[in-house]
């Protein structure tokens, strides 16, 4: 049996933010201050521009399986099942080719059992969807996934229309594909009430790559070449951007 003292519901310093399903956010009211640490002044300066850590906490008695974003374990209690795990981009593209050839699921991390797990912290905003109030069909940028419930079946998806120049920049070029029921837990530098919910019907919309974070499956997304005739602020520096099509929501960061 284990025990734990001054976390949740004992300390003041931490408030619960969300809560969905098995997932609970929390964040810290200050940044933890150590005097012998050379990191003290950038945690004082966090403190007076109210930047705080997040973690995410997961009960995994109130879940069937969990899906985790590579290397964000902190703490688990007691011993889980874990098969694979989501990494970085690279990792991604090498998952992906494996599980093309081998139709083997490589690219996911799994728990599973009657305990929990705590993330280590982030300076990012933790978001919980439900997949529910997508369709049941959520596609997202690989690197804003951080967690999901097994029942959100993950898959990955690879654009088909990308060009040499957009692989050179810093959009993915893979995407998750979330399916089913369930919560699930995205990473964004913007907090939610600041993103912005895009509703399209029957129509099509140009978005900058790097602005998007999530949309629903029933909107065809491709990268195309910007024509001669669009002119003006919307064209910048980008020579390729992504149209979305058909009806549904899109999730963008101002």
């Amino acid at each position: 049996m284990i025990k734990i003292k001054n976390f949740v519901d004992e300390n003041d310093d931490i408030t619960i933010i969300d809560e969905k399903g098995p997932f609970k956010i929390i964040e810290y009211d200050k940044n933890l201050l150590d005097v012998t640490s050379e990191k003290q002044f950038i945690n004082n300066l966090l403190n007076m521009i109210n930047i705080k850590p997040r973690q995410l906490i997961i009960d995994l008695n109130k879940t069937s399986g969990i899906n985790l974003k590579y290397g964000i374990i902190q703490q688990i209690k007691s011993s889980n099942k874990i098969t694979s795990m989501i990494k970085s981009h690279l990792d991604i593209k090498k998952s992906f080719l494996e599980l093309k050839s081998t139709n083997n699921s490589s690219v996911k991390a799994e728990y599973q059992n009657d305990q929990f797990i705590v993330s280590k912290q982030t300076y990012n905003h933790l978001i919980l969807l439900n997949l529910s109030d997508w369709n049941n069909k959520l596609m997202m940028g690989d690197k804003f996934f951080f967690a999901s419930e097994k029942s959100a079946m993950l898959s990955i998806r690879t654009r088909i229309n990308h060009s040499q120049e957009l692989l050179s920049s810093d959009s993915s070029i893979y995407n998750i594909l979330l399916s089913g029921n369930g919560i699930v837990c995205i990473e964004s530098k913007i907090p939610f009430k600041d993103l912005i919910t895009i509703e399209l019907k029957n129509d099509s919309i140009m978005i900058d790559a790097s602005n998007v974070i999530a949309w629903t499956d029933t909107i065809k997304l491709s990268v195309e070449k910007l024509g001669k005739e669009v002119v003006g602020p919307l064209v910048s520096d980008e020579k390729y951007i992504n149209v979305f099509k058909g009806s549904g929501k899109i999730l963008i960061m101002p």
